[in-house]
């Protein structure tokens, strides 16, 4: 992966609408797996598209390569209570408990678990959090 990849990623459709919303009645905080080296990036994204916004970014470090914490294993430290993905990594957080609202995606067909609720989009990613809610 190259430093500029990580520069130039676009906001997926929706979010821009949909966060707003999020942020009025939950405390929001994005885990990022990516490398350490994109730490500034990732702030800096962070800043430009939701400025307005009080949030916070943990960075897990390269998790997968053990060099870091796993999202799931901060999720049960910070007490998260839904996980937003779209990581083929879903599987292992929703067998750990995590209730996962998976963005559907390519590259994660097949994961399937009682715990993952997939969506095709961030309309739908609310939605499904506010179901959560009236449980």
């Amino acid at each position: 992966i190259l430093h500029s990849d990580f520069e130039n990623i676009e906001l997926v459709e929706g979010v821009k609408d949909c966060l707003p919303i999020l942020f009025e009645g939950h405390e929001l905080v994005f885990i990022s797996a990516r490398p350490n080296f994109c730490m500034n990036i990732t702030l800096n994204f962070f800043k430009k598209h939701f400025p307005k916004f009080n949030h916070k970014v943990i960075f897990s470090g390269d998790a997968y390569k053990e060099q870091g914490k796993t999202k799931d294993e901060i999720c049960q430290e910070i007490g998260v209570d839904v996980l937003v993905e779209d990581s083929g990594h879903s599987q292992d957080y929703a067998e750990k408990g995590l209730k996962v609202v998976l963005l559907d995606k390519p590259w994660n067909q097949g994961v399937e678990h009682e715990n993952i609720h997939r969506v095709n989009n961030w309309e739908e990613v609310l939605n499904k959090i506010k179901e959560f809610e009236n449980e």
